[in-house]
């Protein structure tokens, strides 16, 4: 179990390293691989992905409209279930 949760934490520090300060690379993201950046987000609850989402949406502190407007579009979708899932898993860890 440990090892596949790190192999995940180390693929959303390398997706992250991919997007960091390379601009031309970032405004090629399509919506699609957001949208999947954040399932991956929502399913591991890994901080990493988070890092790489910024790199998507802005480049050395310049934001990067385009892909911010993805992300925007893409999380309200998803934020229902994250809040739901988030909830309901620490309330059945208190409960048990």
């Amino acid at each position: 179990m440990k090892k596949k949760k790190l192999k995940i934490i180390f693929l959303g520090l390398c997706i992250g390293e991919i997007f960091k300060e390379n601009e031309e690379l970032a405004l090629k993201v399509k919506e699609s691989t957001i949208q999947k950046l954040v399932i991956l987000l929502g399913q591991h609850k890994i901080y990493q992905f988070l890092l790489a989402l910024n790199g998507i949406a802005r480049v050395e502190y310049y934001p990067l409209r385009r892909n911010q407007n993805f992300v925007i579009k893409v999380i309200p979708f998803f934020s229902l279930f994250f809040i739901l899932f988030y909830f309901s898993s620490n309330f059945f860890k208190k409960s048990i």
